[in-house]
């Protein structure tokens, strides 16, 4: 008989609010493709939708508000490429975002969604 040992490697927990914005993505993919047939690994959101809902459930939030509507605007994608997605996308490599000029598509990778299944609890 020949057993064989599991791999064993470290995971190191991401920050809370990382998981918060991962399960936002989740929720709003299986929202988007709730009666419809499409591959796990085509699924994926605009952007944009990712900033409402983050902005509906206060998740992200500016420091002080402008009255200017398209600096106001402006200063969301700011704040959501520096905090969420650049560290998301190139740093743990849980996202993958398109290269479209326009109306960019957030995907979940693999990675991220064994992290969601690891860390459900913490939500």
């Amino acid at each position: 008989m020949i057993l064989k040992r599991p791999l064993v490697f470290p995971i190191k927990k991401p920050k809370t609010i990382f998981i918060q914005v991962l399960k936002a993505i989740e929720q709003m993919m299986e929202k988007k493709y709730e009666n419809k047939e499409v591959e796990k690994t085509s699924k994926f959101i605009y952007k944009k939708d990712l900033l409402e809902t983050l902005i509906e459930n206060d998740i992200i939030k500016l420091r002080c508000k402008n009255e200017d509507y398209r600096k106001e605007r402006s200063s969301y994608y700011a704040r959501l490429n520096q905090t969420f997605l650049n560290p998301l996308s190139v740093d743990l490599k849980y996202i993958e975002i398109s290269e479209d000029r326009r109306n960019k598509k957030i995907y979940l990778t693999p990675v991220g969604k064994e992290i969601l299944n690891i860390f459900r609890y913490l939500i």
